[in-house]
């Protein structure tokens, strides 16, 4: 479990999630986010974490 806080001007976020990272993960995750960059773009592929909340709930 971690407890992370993201600020981004005037909004501040907080929560906990119960998933442990895994850093045998995060080459993998890192070589994914470059193959879709080279498939659809930079500027559609999003990676801040604030911005992933969104997209978590239906």
């Amino acid at each position: 479990m971690f407890y992370k806080t993201i600020e981004k001007e005037k909004l501040k976020l907080s929560f906990t999630s119960y998933l442990r990272r895994k850093p045998e993960l995060e080459e993998k995750q890192l070589e994914i986010q470059m193959a879709l960059t080279k498939i659809v773009g930079k500027e559609d592929v999003v990676t801040d974490e604030s911005q992933l909340l969104s997209y978590k709930y239906s």
